[in-house]
């Protein structure tokens, strides 16, 4: 992973991932820039089969700074589309308000 999206200061950027299909999805999870720079502290993931209309599904809470933020369904959710926003941001390196992102992949049910 040599490297990562990232939004605009303070922009309030998301984003949406598209699988292509639609897939029963028991979990999405999401690697932090290097160091967890820019993750945020606090954000929801809503779904979609459309790209038009998305569904709230769950807000998350990233507290532990691991390697990997696995985000668990209560039930499995057929989406073709996740879009992942950020409520409140992390920091860069340079102490940047940001929403940088590495990776992201589901787990299928």
């Amino acid at each position: 992973m040599t490297t990562c999206w990232s939004s605009r200061a303070n922009n309030n950027e998301f984003v949406t991932m598209n699988l292509g299909e639609i897939f029963a999805i028991k979990s999405l999870s999401l690697v932090p820039r290097m160091m967890s720079y820019g993750f945020p502290i606090d954000f929801s993931i809503r779904a979609s089969n459309d790209s038009q209309n998305f569904i709230h599904i769950l807000d998350q809470h990233y507290s532990n700074f691991t390697p990997v933020v696995t985000c668990l369904f209560p039930n499995p959710v057929e989406a073709q589309y996740f879009q992942i926003l950020p409520i409140t941001y992390g920091t860069d390196d340079h102490g940047t308000k940001l929403f940088q992102l590495a990776e992201g992949y589901v787990q299928l049910n």
